[in-house]
């Protein structure tokens, strides 16, 4: 876990390479979520679901994440 740095440049390079690639979107999403990012996690949630908009895990992920920053509006659309 002492690699952050690491972590964000290498998902950046993926994004460079395949800025459409949903896998790398929702990683990035994980690492904000995982340094209490919340509202840019968010964000790389919805443009993962962009991409691939009947992924389970980004919905589930979103989800979650909205109901803990209480966002009830962004949930409810998440969940219809």
């Amino acid at each position: 876990m002492d690699c952050k740095s690491e972590a964000y440049e290498l998902v950046r390079q993926g994004l460079k390479n395949d800025l459409k690639s949903h896998v790398c979107w929702h990683v990035y999403g994980l690492l904000y979520r995982s340094d209490r990012e919340y509202r840019e996690a968010i964000k790389c949630y919805r443009n993962a679901l962009r991409i691939d908009p009947d992924n389970i895990e980004i919905l589930r992920d979103l989800s979650l994440l909205q109901v803990q920053m209480r966002d009830l509006a962004g949930f409810v659309e998440t969940k219809q």
